[in-house]
């Protein structure tokens, strides 16, 4: 069981690396989230070369299961630590106390049950920013662990891509994990206004929190601000952040020099490094946060801003873009930066935002969830790659029995694939056993990314709009006589709620269940967000008796017609009350006129009260989902 898994953390970064520090806390919040029956034991490891980093720690501590000291000189650790701990003199004892260590910082540990943390590869894609003793440090480190490593996390498939890109030949196994940030109840507690005054900052302001180092690309943004000012528009900059780069130790003075040839000295403020709770409310009550940045291994205040509802301009690298959050600009162009700054300062208002805050901290602790939910199965994976062990990785084989309910869906390579990957892995984290209908030719390309999906060519497929669609009778047809219970799932859905696999199986005998999506929107939009369901389950002994309405699984209003399908034979529909699917917001595959075209097919089981068109498209939605809501009855989640 995974509460008996006994993971080690050790103390990553500290005065001189606090994001370092911010990573590992969020990470065991992140995990700290679960119930407590429901995740691994944490130790804290504090190594004797880390005392004095300890104190970062200490803020947090509490949420470890227990703190142990590696190393020799415990009358130090008793007066650094001040809190009990237990002694591990060696790593043969420390290991004994610990079955995974997580993670070992731009390291390895040959031979031990550890991953490997490469944070990213700066070095190789700037390398003007670093020495040339850097450049071959960094170079040694990552080829002893590319060498030595049999398990290595990265917290962007941006640093996974790279890793393979540069170390082809290793035979070590990557896994990765986007961090996501758990809001606090004390940021909701603070008093955004009342920093600002302290600091004797302007009302209206964009936020930069960014260490001012040479890649975070500060001199980007100035030079925006000047182009701005020169065209009329005047917004002044509150940065946050350490003034000092090893690398450059000139650099900072360099900037402020440059903020005085712009003339610009009197709309940049520059605080340097802030607490921590300062800097959340200045996050909030900024007007939007702009973040310029050259290359990140992860970006934190992307997160951050998801997890506040915070609007965010940033700059379009690779890791930037997995995201999926803001609004981007070309790296690197000023020009470019100036204007979508532009565009946003009629439309932004100083925060905070209690509507926005209020959704993403909904959103947030579903995310937090399902980061603490892989790192579970990426802990159990560890000990499946290092030694036998009684815990299993989830793999298609433990999802195989006939009594698993059955999730199905269309995968596509024409879409994200990353976005597919992370959807397919909450549905496996709930215990589902995801199947997909493709063509013969699609399912073999499709199955080397999806490797614990079972493809279906079964079916004949439909081209339509240059994509392969499926009758949704006859996907019906063919899941109910494989599986008791099954549902249908867009492959972008991605599920979160706790134990949702066992609200399944209890309540949709005899009945149709259903839940709601909620969207994500890369920048939240005013007004209210569009109605939709996130997934639909099904007794198979109890199937609708399906007409022979052309309607495909996966084009526009499947999720409706099915669902009003099942309402009008007078079966049983029950709807989850609190949410447990999510959908990040993505470009429109359909125009308008076929929005319409597919949304005549349901008119006929459900009238609308206007004519259907283009400004009343959204109206019918809302009307078929209160119809919905009339119609079912609610159940909680466990």
């Amino acid at each position: 069981m995974i509460t008996q898994l006994r993971v080690g953390i050790p103390v990553v970064g500290g005065k001189g690396w606090l994001g370092g520090v911010s990573h590992i806390e969020l990470h065991v919040k992140a995990v700290c989230s679960l119930p407590k029956n429901n995740r691994p034991h944490l130790s804290l490891i504090v190594h004797e070369d880390s005392l004095d980093n300890f104190v970062c720690y200490r803020p947090f501590v509490h949420l470890f299961d227990r703190i142990l000291f590696f190393g020799q000189n415990t009358t130090v650790a008793v007066n650094k630590i001040d809190l009990p701990f237990l002694h591990c003199p060696t790593w043969e004892d420390l290991f004994t106390k610990v079955d995974f260590y997580f993670p070992v910082s731009f390291n390895v540990l040959p031979d031990r049950c550890a991953a490997s943390w490469i944070h990213d590869f700066q070095h190789k894609h700037l390398p003007n920013f670093f020495s040339a003793r850097d450049i071959e440090l960094r170079d040694e480190l990552c080829r002893r662990i590319a060498e030595h490593s049999k398990l290595v996390f990265c917290s962007s498939h941006a640093v996974e891509k790279d890793y393979w890109r540069y170390y082809p030949q290793s035979q070590a196994q990557t896994r990765v994990l986007a961090l996501r940030v758990l809001p606090e109840e004390e940021w909701y507690e603070g008093h955004p206004q009342v920093i600002q005054q302290t600091y004797e900052l302007p009302e209206h302001f964009i936020l930069c929190s960014n260490q001012f180092w040479v890649h975070k690309n500060h001199r980007c943004l100035f030079e925006a601000i000047s182009q701005l000012r020169q065209n009329g528009q005047e917004i002044h900059v509150v940065c946050t952040g350490l003034t000092s780069d090893f690398r450059s130790p000139g650099y900072f003075q360099e900037l402020t020099e440059y903020i005085l040839q712009l003339g610009i000295e009197d709309l940049i403020h520059i605080l340097g490094l802030v607490p921590r709770a300062d800097q959340i409310q200045l996050l909030r009550r900024s007007m939007f946060v702009v973040q310029p940045s050259l290359f990140e291994g992860l970006s934190l205040i992307v997160q951050e801003c998801r997890a506040l509802g915070k609007t965010i301009v940033l700059s379009d690298i690779d890791v930037h873009l997995e995201h999926e959050y803001g609004i981007y600009f070309e790296h690197g162009n000023s020009q470019n930066l100036a204007q979508k700054i532009s565009d946003l300062l009629p439309v932004s208002q100083p925060g905070p935002d209690f509507r926005r805050e209020k959704e993403a901290k909904m959103q947030a602790s579903g995310l937090a969830m399902i980061y603490g939910q892989q790192f579970c199965r990426l802990a159990e994976d560890a000990l499946a790659i290092f030694k036998p062990s009684p815990i299993k990785p989830n793999s298609a084989s433990t999802l195989s029995s006939a009594d698993t309910p059955l999730l199905a869906t269309v995968l596509s390579l024409n879409d994200d694939l990353t976005c597919q990957r992370k959807a397919v892995n909450s549905w496996l984290q709930q215990g589902f056993r995801p199947v997909s209908f493709a063509t013969p030719d699609v399912a073999i390309e499709l199955q080397t990314y999806f490797p614990d999906v079972q493809f279906i060519s079964d079916i004949q497929g439909t081209d339509i709009n240059a994509k392969v669609r499926f009758s949704l009778s006859d996907v019906m047809l063919y899941l109910g006589q494989k599986s008791k219970i099954f549902g249908l799932i867009e492959p972008d859905i991605h599920l979160f709620c706790t134990n949702l696999r066992t609200l399944i199986e209890k309540e949709t005998p005899g009945c149709v269940l259903f839940g709601p999506k909620h969207d994500i929107q890369p920048v939240q939009a005013d007004g209210e967000p569009t109605p939709g369901l996130g997934f639909i389950f099904f007794d198979a002994a109890n199937l609708p008796s399906l007409n022979n309405d052309t309607v495909y699984f996966g084009q526009p209003w499947w999720d409706y017609w099915v669902t009003l399908i099942s309402l009008i034979q007078k079966i049983p529909a029950k709807r989850i009350t609190l949410p447990a699917a999510m959908h990040v917001v993505h470009e429109n595959r359909y125009n308008i006129d076929d929005w319409i075209h597919f949304g005549a097919t349901l008119t006929k089981y459900a009238p609308p009260p206007f004519e259907l068109s283009p400004d009343t498209v959204n109206g019918y939605q809302t009307v078929l989902t209160k119809l919905f809501t009339e119609k079912s009855s609610e159940v909680g989640t466990v």
